[in-house]
């Protein structure tokens, strides 16, 4: 009996997360309701983001929830840019079973969508993906460092730190290094690209 009512509890919530997914993302009750119906659903503690100008997301390996994973990752894409992620967590002595990997995979279709249109509502989430490492070394560049000074503190060679600003240049359409601190941080009003 207990498991009759667990399942038709389950059902319910499922029910409320796709008609939750289903409204407008910028309606204020919607986010949070979601988050807990998800958290209720899955008890777990669902933690939503969303990339802006200051924060990129970079795309994580969702497929690797089986077993004994304690995070599954719910993200939305455009053109490899993560826009949003809903990440939920457990402890780790109580991994994610095949039951939750289950109800994850189907409110994943919804909360993708719902993802994807509060995603179109940011600003500057449009911009061409980056790798995490040239990220990082367009972070240094902006910061004013010299390739070999960047190649010191990220432990690689000024080579790889010049291919790895080639790729992103030619990712971001950059000429040059204040482009391409432009084109990966565009919310950056700071005018010291001139020592850059």
């Amino acid at each position: 009996m207990t498991d009759e009512r667990s399942s038709t509890s389950a059902i319910d919530l499922l029910r409320a997360i796709t008609t939750l997914a289903a409204k407008d993302p910028q309606d204020a009750a919607a986010g949070p309701a979601l988050m807990a119906r998800l958290e209720r659903l899955l008890t777990c503690q669902a933690v939503l983001t969303v990339a802006d100008d200051t924060l990129r997301l970079m795309p994580r390996q969702v497929s690797d929830v089986a077993g004994a994973s304690t995070v599954v990752v719910i993200q939305e894409q455009l053109d490899g840019v993560v826009q949003a992620e809903v990440e939920l967590r457990r402890e780790p002595e109580w991994p994610f079973g095949d039951r939750e990997v289950v109800l994850v995979d189907l409110v994943r279709p919804h909360v993708m969508a719902w993802l994807r249109r509060l995603g179109a509502h940011g600003e500057g989430l449009g911009a061409p993906a980056i790798t995490q490492r040239q990220f990082e070394i367009l972070s240094l560049v902006r910061c004013g460092l010299s390739n070999k000074e960047i190649g010191r503190a990220l432990s690689i060679s000024e080579a790889t730190v010049r291919k790895h600003l080639e790729n992103a240049f030619e990712r971001l359409g950059a000429v040059s290094r204040a482009g391409a601190v432009g084109a990966a941080f565009p919310a950056d009003s700071r005018s010291d690209e001139a020592h850059v």
